[in-house]
């Protein structure tokens, strides 16, 4: 279950059910009295720094991302030839690319079966109580991990999406049994087996955004 099946109604004054402002996050809350799910809007200071830049993209810009995220060992002069630009200037663009914050990192892709990595899992999980002290504790246990590829806050069901990689059953077992079951906060865990990867891509389509 990934995608968000209904919302219940927010009561009158809080927001509007289907509009999320600019600047704000949404988190779902559980009333245990009404047994109900509603949203608690967070406003969130923009980051006037990052927005301006973005404005400032041109095509130049998106064509050496999409180049650098397809092979982040390019070289600069090889960078620079097919951009048909001199070396200087392509370098400069990469170094406030990476100032700026839309490079956050370089990072091999490693094949995770063929280092017996077999099982990978998405772990759904419930919890009882959405205060903040609670919900930071929770995600700093769950990513502290080294199995966990990825954590994520949603909508929906469930208050948490966890992807797990594993070796074997037993690892997953052992996470859900030693780690998930000991925070108090956790109330329900759903977990879904993949059977194959059909696809998987962590290329940003950048294209969609000339």
């Amino acid at each position: 279950m990934f995608g968000h099946k209904h919302c219940a109604r927010v009561p009158k004054g809080t927001c509007n059910e289907n509009v999320i402002m600019p600047g704000q996050t949404v988190r779902n809350v559980h009333d245990n009295r009404k047994g109900i799910s509603t949203f608690a809007i967070k406003r969130v200071k923009e980051d006037t720094t990052v927005k301006k830049a973005r404005i400032e993209l041109d095509s130049v810009d998106m064509k050496i991302l999409s180049l650098i995220q397809a092979d982040c060992r390019i070289t600069t002069s090889k960078l620079a030839e097919v951009m048909s630009m001199s070396e200087t200037p392509c370098w400069r663009r990469v170094k406030r690319l990476e100032a700026e914050g839309f490079i956050s990192a370089y990072q091999a892709v490693l094949n995770k079966e063929a280092l017996g990595f077999q099982i990978t899992a998405f772990l759904h999980v419930s919890v009882d109580t959405h205060t903040e002290e609670v919900t930071r504790q929770l995600e700093r246990k769950i990513t502290s991990c080294p199995e966990v590829m990825g954590l994520y806050n949603v909508t929906g069901d469930y208050d948490f999406l966890i992807q797990l990689v594993c070796r074997n059953i037993q690892e997953c077992t052992f996470f859900i049994e030693n780690t998930l079951r000991d925070i108090e906060c956790v109330k329900q865990i759903k977990t879904s087996i993949t059977l194959r990867e059909v696809h998987k891509s962590n290329l940003l389509p950048l294209a969609e955004c000339v």
